[in-house]
């Protein structure tokens, strides 16, 4: 009987957090997915080590932007991610895995009308702290254009200052983000740091991209993470899995074991 509701759990939090759909090629695909991302949606809503994480990232955050100097004649910016950056949804998360239910755009969008998304730790205090000592935080979100209401709302109901529709750059079309921070710097500023819990909220060029190309990416920036690129911890979904096309064989073909316990 353990065994059984073990497995139920497993797979209704398989789908938590997964806001793309998962492409499963059959019934042991799906076992082994949501073993796998059981333990992620349980480790990200109860741990502390989870919290801390984003607490460390604000922290280190702040001593950068406090040591950046702007080029002369522009304004500081600070651009940020949303949902899992400085929006914690565990709570949809909840729903998905009591009712057995997967990620529907009709059921996210009526939970951000909910306007009951929790503030990840650290981040009103970072977000009030950048405007209130010469920045400036713009919100560049793949929530869409027609969720800004709600959204606005909701964050300024968790504290979060400064918020406003000319700092909101959310989806209309496409959900690359380097045209958005180009607006961002025709409007006279200088993006001090981007702040985000996937490797496409800094750059276009992992989007789509498979592991190498990510690794790649990675590598050749590694001396910027902890200044201007920020990442906080999500293992429950992004490009990181979109990357091997939600296919569980991929991602054991992925994972590196050498013959040590032979």
């Amino acid at each position: 009987m353990k065994k059984t509701l073990l497995s139920i759990a497993l797979l209704a939090s398989s789908m938590a957090f997964a806001q793309e759909p998962i492409n499963v090629q059959s019934e042991a695909n799906k076992v082994a997915t949501s073993q796998e991302l059981g333990m992620a949606v349980y480790w990200y809503q109860t741990s502390g080590e989870a919290k801390a994480l984003y607490q460390q990232a604000f922290n280190v955050a702040k001593l950068y932007f406090d040591s950046y100097k702007a080029q002369e004649g522009k304004k500081k910016a600070v651009v940020v991610d949303l949902d899992e950056t400085m929006m914690d949804n565990s709570e949809y998360a909840v729903y998905q895995f009591s009712q057995a239910k997967p990620y529907t755009s009709e059921t996210w969008k009526k939970w951000v009308e909910a306007e009951r998304t929790r503030a990840t730790m650290g981040a009103v205090a970072f977000n009030n702290y950048v405007n209130a000592n010469g920045g400036t935080v713009f919100y560049v979100s793949n929530r869409r254009v027609a969720q800004m209401a709600p959204t606005i709302k909701n964050l300024q109901a968790l504290g979060f200052e400064g918020v406003s529709e000319e700092r909101m750059y959310l989806k209309d079309k496409s959900s690359k983000k380097q045209e958005r921070y180009r607006e961002i710097e025709k409007k006279g500023y200088e993006i001090v740091q981007y702040i985000g819990d996937n490797l496409n909220d800094f750059t276009d060029e992992t989007y789509h991209g498979n592991l190498e190309v990510r690794d790649a990416w990675v590598t050749k920036h590694a001396a910027e993470f902890g200044t201007k690129y920020i990442v906080m911890p999500n293992p429950l979904y992004g490009g990181f899995d979109s990357a091997t096309h939600y296919d569980i064989q991929q991602r054991h073909k992925a994972l590196r074991l050498t013959d040590w316990y032979k």
